[in-house]
């Protein structure tokens, strides 16, 4: 009863995924409710200037609403006293660490950074958002 979502090589189901679906199976991502403003796409971690649709062009004007998705390598962090996130754990993982982090609404996300930069757990930190503009799954209502 299956159905083939997507055909490709690894690489290109990893880097552009087709389906919120096929984001959520194959990457390891965070997903951020997004809703257009003339500033550009507001989420909870700041407002994005640009985003991009899984075919690799911008949305449309008639779409207003939808999902980011950053992945937790691409989620960079800095250690400030009034970040937006708080870090809730941190697990080791060799040359990395997988931080858990939760967001004011109290949303889980998760990044992963180099071992050479520790952030304590409990602390609050400030999401660097990626320079090039993060893919947009727009709601399907």
């Amino acid at each position: 009863q299956g159905q083939l979502e997507q055909w490709g090589t690894p690489e290109t189901i990893y880097t552009t995924p087709a389906s919120r679906f096929i984001a959520s199976f194959v990457t390891q991502a965070n997903f951020l409710a997004a809703r257009r403003t003339p500033q550009g796409w507001v989420t909870e971690l700041g407002t994005l200037p640009q985003v991009i649709q899984p075919d690799g062009h911008p949305p449309k004007d008639t779409v207003t609403q939808g999902e980011v998705v950053i992945r937790q390598e691409d989620l960079a962090l800095a250690s400030v006293a009034d970040g937006v996130l708080w870090v809730k754990s941190r697990q080791v993982l060799g040359r990395e660490y997988a931080y858990s982090l939760t967001t004011p609404a109290g949303q889980i996300l998760h990044a992963r950074l180099p071992a050479s930069q520790a952030l304590p757990v409990g602390g609050r930190v400030q999401p660097i958002l990626p320079a090039q503009p993060p893919m947009l799954y727009p709601d399907q209502s």
